[in-house]
């Protein structure tokens, strides 16, 4: 059985891994896109306090989480820089209605989450600014989301699977369903196609006659280095408005991200998204003002009209699969879906439903993505 696959960022890497451990050969085209949304991913994985308001996208992210303990056994964790840290939600001022909200809902769907006190956040994390309340995740891990990718590249790789620069131009569909692609050096026959281009996953979907609401939400974050903490490393923060602090064992922090809708295909720095990135950092770590500043990053994540990622088949359409929307939850959501998309292709159980999560689904568009 031949699969070729539309896209070679971090979930084509990842179902190209997953369909050479099933012993089926994997083709992925990618043409190299600027932009992927993997250059803008802090690399938060936190299965429990992902999805608090959404059920299904809540479940999704708590077997993605415990995937990634497997996953790092077989890729090696220090080759993916992935380690637990544990991670803080934190509420300052005008954050506590909602602080409140999503504690309530945490309590009903959470024993892993507990309130923490704002002094001995403070004590782990010295950089804290004027927090009025914390609930704690301690089994929240992080990763790099770049060595990811470059480690589930080279394991597919060596499984067999094969790599190649170039541009898939359409679909090669008919009466019988998807039977290959044209690319720009001719075309290529296969069993099965997997779109797993982000953002760019639309144009190709379309042609057959499908209707997947994904569209580009550009992320910009910043790379900044502080002395290293003494000890343990510090926890990641996570405020309520959309924002992260991210910090590393070397001594640098992420913090994003922007959310930015209407952005299109642009992949490039605006001064208004770097300084709302710096502003959320200063409030939410007045502490970290002094650091300086390494990298800026810019990604262009696929974000979905309901906010819950497109996985699998598309039934109406035979031997076409579909791997993106996953919007800024790629890194956590991503390894878990190319797995699942990978077992629904060989016949396998699945270990999830995929019925909230198909791509011919109905939309119920999601007011957080109001505009896209």
């Amino acid at each position: 059985m031949r699969v070729l696959v539309v896209g070679g960022g971090l979930m084509g890497s990842a179902v190209a891994y997953e369909l050479s451990r099933l012993h089926i050969e994997a083709l992925v085209f990618d043409r190299h896109d600027g932009g992927r949304a993997t250059s803008a991913g802090a690399g938060i994985l936190s299965g429990e306090t992902s999805g608090v308001s959404d059920t299904p996208y809540h479940e999704l992210s708590r077997l993605a989480y415990a995937y990634y303990a497997e996953l790092a056994d077989a890729l090696g964790a220090d080759s993916i820089a992935y380690g637990v840290s544990g991670l803080a939600l934190v509420a300052l001022a005008g954050d506590e209605e909602r602080f409140q909200e999503t504690r309530q809902a945490l309590r009903g769907r959470s024993a892993a989450v507990s309130d923490m006190e704002p002094d001995e956040l403070r004590r782990q994390f010295p950089a804290l600014g004027a927090v009025t309340g914390a609930l704690f995740d301690a089994r929240a891990a992080r990763v790099d989301g770049r060595f990811l990718e470059t480690r589930l590249r080279a394991a597919a790789v060596a499984q067999g699977a094969r790599f190649e620069r170039r541009e898939v131009l359409a679909l090669d569909a008919g009466d019988a369903g998807v039977t290959g692609v044209y690319t720009s050096a001719g075309p290529v026959a296969a069993d099965a196609v997997v779109v797993a281009a982000g953002a760019w996953s639309t144009r190709l979907l379309e042609a057959v006659g499908s209707t997947v609401p994904v569209v580009p939400h550009r992320g910009q974050i910043v790379h900044v280095e502080h002395p290293p903490a003494q000890g343990p490393v510090w926890p990641i923060l996570e405020g309520f408005r959309g924002h992260y602090v991210l910090p590393w064992p070397d001594g640098h922090v992420v913090a994003g991200a922007t959310r930015e809708s209407g952005s299109g295909y642009a992949p490039w720095f605006t001064a208004e998204g770097q300084a709302e990135v710096l502003a959320e950092l200063f409030r939410v770590a007045p502490g970290l003002r002094p650091a300086v500043i390494r990298e800026w990053r810019v990604g262009l994540r696929p974000a979905s009209a309901d906010g819950r990622p497109l996985i699998g088949a598309m039934r109406n359409v035979p031997g076409l699969y579909v791997l993106t929307g996953h919007g800024p939850g790629g890194l956590l959501l991503g390894p878990y879906s190319a797995r699942l998309v990978a077992a629904e292709i060989s016949g396998s159980a699945l270990a999830s439903d995929l019925a909230p999560f198909r791509p011919d689904r109905p939309y119920q568009p999601d007011p957080a993505n109001a505009g896209i």
